[in-house]
């Protein structure tokens, strides 16, 4: 008996519950329609490892009410038609991930919790994973954040090598298969032309919101590092700093950001948000960079240097819209051991 019960709660543990969205299939494409409906915009792309399957999340830019959600339509396009999933009300998706090229793993989202499912483009059906956000682990594993672990099949194993963007790497075969697609945006040399840095961007065709794939190529004459960030994720302001540090801007839908890239450690620093501005050989003002506290959002100027590390904040203009915050309030969590002022200073902020 208690054999017969350990059986049957593993069984319970160990298989996926369907979970209640529902999947429709359609021959044709509805993008348009729900463009237009929703008043949308492509915020997620993502390709299958063969590029049989793709998947566009789309969201809605309409205003919205305080404590809503926007609504959202995932669609997977398939060889033989279309597959559509709409979240229910105040629900989310987020962070589509194929595991193969079957099978869609995908985040949704409350606002209190996450969950985690996978769309079975070959059942058709949607199966609910558990809490958390799903991590592919490099010993066969989905963990799911703070909960538990679900054993990935053979095929799924073939991707965990490439699942490495948002550093610098070899080059892989989804980086590849974007490149053959590709054309030269823009180059860039160091004032003593030995090292370069080539941005490609995808000349694939695109759907009505969609934004094309964007590669970095950093080339010296020993070696040849690839960024790429994944869908949505483009370059601006490229520019060198010297022989050694390359400074960008790297944004996607919400934000952007600023980074350094360091030729002899092979590093990407990350500088924060908001645009730059090269202020001398030694240091760089970040403008607008946000934060939050127990009001809301406000923004900062800071001063850094080409390591990355905080000289200074910026105090803004004493007017009415500029708000004074203690330094020690906005600096909380942060390095400061190369900062040139004292944290009982209090800095304006805007808000």
């Amino acid at each position: 008996m208690k054999t017969l019960l350990s059986l049957f709660i593993y069984l319970i543990i160990t298989l996926p519950i369907q979970a209640e969205e529902s999947l429709t299939h359609s021959i044709e494409n509805k993008s348009e329609e729900i463009v237009k409906a929703l008043n949308a915009t492509i915020t997620n792309v993502k390709l299958s490892p063969d590029h049989s399957l793709r998947a566009v999340l789309y969201e809605s830019q309409n205003a919205l009410e305080k404590g809503d959600l926007p609504e959202q339509v995932l669609k997977i396009a398939l060889p033989d038609g279309h597959l559509w999933l709409r979240p229910g009300a105040l629900v989310n998706y987020s962070k589509l991930k194929f595991l193969d090229n079957r099978s869609l793993t995908l985040s949704r989202c409350t606002l209190f919790v996450c969950e985690s499912i996978i769309v079975d483009t070959f059942e058709r059906k949607v199966f609910w994973l558990g809490k958390g956000e799903d991590e592919i682990t490099k010993n066969s594993f989905i963990k799911l954040t703070k909960n538990s672990f679900i054993k990935l099949t053979n095929e799924m194993e073939k991707i965990l090598d490439g699942i490495t963007k948002g550093s610098l790497i070899k080059l892989t075969n989804e980086m590849e298969k974007i490149i053959e697609y590709s054309s030269i945006k823009e180059q860039y040399q160091s004032p003593d032309n030995k090292l370069k840095v080539i941005l490609y961007r995808s000349n694939k065709a695109l759907e009505e919101g969609e934004v094309a794939d964007e590669i970095l190529n950093f080339t010296t004459d020993k070696d040849s590092l690839w960024l790429y960030g994944g869908y949505g994720q483009i370059f601006y302001d490229l520019s060198f700093l010297d022989n050694v540090h390359l400074i960008f801007q790297e944004c996607n839908f919400y934000v952007c950001g600023s980074a350094i890239f360091n030729f002899h450690d092979k590093k990407i620093t990350h500088l924060g948000g908001g645009s730059y501005e090269i202020i001398n050989d030694k240091h760089i003002r970040l403008n607008h960079s946000k934060s939050y506290d127990e009001n809301g959002a406000y923004w900062i100027d800071q001063l850094v240097n080409y390591q990355g590390d905080l000289i200074k904040v910026i105090s803004g203009p004493e007017r009415e819209y500029w708000k004074c915050k203690p330094l020690k309030e906005i600096l909380d969590g942060y390095d400061v051991s190369s900062l040139e002022q004292s944290l009982d200073e209090c800095i304006h902020v805007f808000r």
